[in-house]
């Protein structure tokens, strides 16, 4: 005997409501599941150097502010040991004039110090380095930096999860510079003088997936091609 089951409109109701709620939910955390990926390239004139200069890229959700090179600046970057008897950074009254006027645009960057270490990762854990810092120490790099990069000739190559950066703009804001370190009678300083920037107008990138921005940048002959950029190219993903 075949039995009838009669469902009451308002329990139809109830089971409609609650089916489409588990699927929102669902995808709602699916979105959420989503980690975008950056890949950076930067090209240099000529082989790059290492031992001599640090190669590095600052983000923010503004474009990172540095001096404008030449004439060269000293630029003690965030984590940095430095000269603290450098003329400049006296005649700027010490390290805090660096992140007044320029990390607290800065919201974290990496850095390639040597190709053994390979790239670094120093956050600020905010939105951006504190103005009031008085001291270099207070940031270190990330022990568990995840991330991919390569070294080849005159190009540097880095692909890492954005959600390792203390920031998530709509738009996120890049420069790359290139710093010498100080070499001063016996001791190396692993920062100093800052010797090229990117200067291009497209420095900005929307985070969402398959975008890119790439531009090629005036050559510095004054500078060694080592220090000097010519092109960069990023995508996220």
């Amino acid at each position: 005997m075949i039995r009838h089951f009669y469902i009451k409109p308002f329990t139809l109701i109830l089971m409609s409501l609650s089916l489409g709620l588990l699927l929102s939910c669902a995808q709602t955390v699916t979105d959420k599941d989503i980690v975008l990926n950056i890949d950076i390239t930067v090209q240099f004139r000529s082989n790059i150097d290492p031992e001599k200069y640090n190669y590095g890229i600052a983000f923010g959700s503004e474009l990172p502010k540095t001096p404008i090179p030449p004439p060269y600046e000293f630029f003690p970057t965030p984590g940095f040991n430095y000269d603290e008897d450098n003329e400049i950074l006296i005649a700027n009254n010490g390290i805090n004039y660096y992140y007044t006027h320029y990390f607290s645009s800065w919201s974290d960057y990496v850095y390639l110090e040597n190709t053994l270490s390979r790239f670094q990762l120093i956050k600020s854990n905010a939105s951006q380095f504190s103005a009031d810092t008085n001291s270099n120490s207070l940031y270190s790099p990330e022990i568990s930096f995840q991330k991919t990069d390569a070294f080849t000739a005159n190009t540097l190559r880095i692909e890492f999860p954005l959600d390792q950066l203390s920031i998530n703009p709509e738009i996120l804001y890049i420069r790359f510079f290139v710093t010498e370190k100080t070499v001063k009678q016996t001791t190396v300083y692993q920062t100093g003088n800052l010797k090229d920037i990117s200067q291009s107008e497209n420095n900005a990138i929307q985070l969402s997936a398959q975008q890119e921005k790439y531009a090629s940048e005036a050559s510095q002959s004054q500078i060694n091609g080592a220090a000097d950029i010519i092109y960069w190219r990023v995508k996220v993903y």
